[in-house]
């Protein structure tokens, strides 16, 4: 079930992905199996109507694809006369089954440059990503309040992330 959220919250703070428009969404359902035909329609349908329910049978390598949650811990570093913030990058599954990934990046701007490249993400995310981390916060990468950003195990990969037992 997909429903608009605007940015006052609504729609189903339940749902387990945040798709911010039509194009996102079209491109989520041809990823998971939908024709071009029911993506256009699921896309259509939202612009007439607060939410849509669309029944379809997944393969089953979708259905067992694990998801994770990014979070970004910093890491000060003290060299005497100077000093910087390394950052642990996090992917934590979502769900029963996926392992933790991780990554350490050495500089805060090449970890954002590498989300900005893989993710797209906003510049307005970013630096509020690296204000976060610079004044020694932990983040985990969002969407909107009530709805938790998820990347799959591939996007982990691009990202540098390796599983954390390794």
């Amino acid at each position: 079930m997909f429903a608009p959220v605007g940015p006052t919250g609504s729609g189903n703070p339940m749902k387990p992905h945040y798709i911010p428009g039509g194009e996102q969404l079209f491109c989520f359902l041809r990823d998971v199996g939908f024709t071009d035909e029911g993506a256009s329609q699921a896309v259509s349908d939202l612009k007439k109507q607060e939410s849509v329910a669309v029944r379809m049978n997944l393969e089953r390598s979708v259905t067992t694809t694990n998801f994770y949650a990014l979070n970004f811990r910093p890491i000060p570093v003290d060299a005497g006369r100077q000093s910087w913030q390394k950052v642990e990058a996090l992917g934590l599954p979502i769900s029963a089954g996926g392992k933790r990934w991780s990554a350490t990046f050495h500089d805060i701007d090449r970890l954002l440059s590498t989300l900005s490249d893989q993710l797209g993400s906003p510049n307005a995310q970013l630096a509020a990503i690296r204000r976060s981390l610079i004044a020694g916060q932990e983040v985990q990468l969002g969407g909107v309040t009530g709805c938790q950003f998820v990347v799959s195990e591939d996007l982990l990969i691009k990202l540098g992330l390796l599983p954390a037992d390794e």
